[in-house]
C-alpha cells in the first residue's frame, strides 16, 4: 500500500503523541527541549523511529508486531513507518 504526504504527517503526529512529544503549532514536527521546532523525522530516519519500535517492546511484553520486524528486516523504514502508525492506530482504539 502506497502512502501519501499527509498521511505519513498524520502518522508523524500520532507517533510524536505517543511517545508524549509536544507537537509544534504548526503541525509539522515537536518542540525540542529548547524551545526549537524540529520537523519530524520518523519517516526519514531510523534514528527517530527506532525508539519507537522500543517502546512498542516495552509495551507488547518484549517484542513488536511482526510486520513491523519484517520491514526492519527488509531495511524498509516507510514500510515501518506505516506498520508502527498501524500498531498505534491499534493500541489507542484498544486503550480508549
Amino acid at each position: 500500500m502506497e502512502i501519501n504526504n499527509q498521511e505519513i504527517q498524520d502518522g508523524n503526529k500520532l507517533i510524536a503523541e505517543f511517545m508524549n512529544e509536544k507537537v509544534s503549532k504548526s503541525g509539522l514536527g515537536i518542540v525540542a527541549p529548547s524551545g526549537f521546532d524540529l520537523i519530524f523525522g520518523y519517516d526519514s530516519s531510523w534514528d527517530w523511529l527506532m525508539p519507537v519500535v522500543e517502546k512498542i517492546r516495552t509495551i507488547n511484553r518484549g517484542s513488536a508486531s511482526s510486520e513491523i520486524y519484517l520491514a526492519i528486516s527488509k531495511v524498509d523504514r516507510l514500510s515501518a513507518h506505516e506498520e508502527v502508525v498501524n500498531f498505534i492506530k491499534w493500541y489507542n482504539n484498544k486503550n480508549k
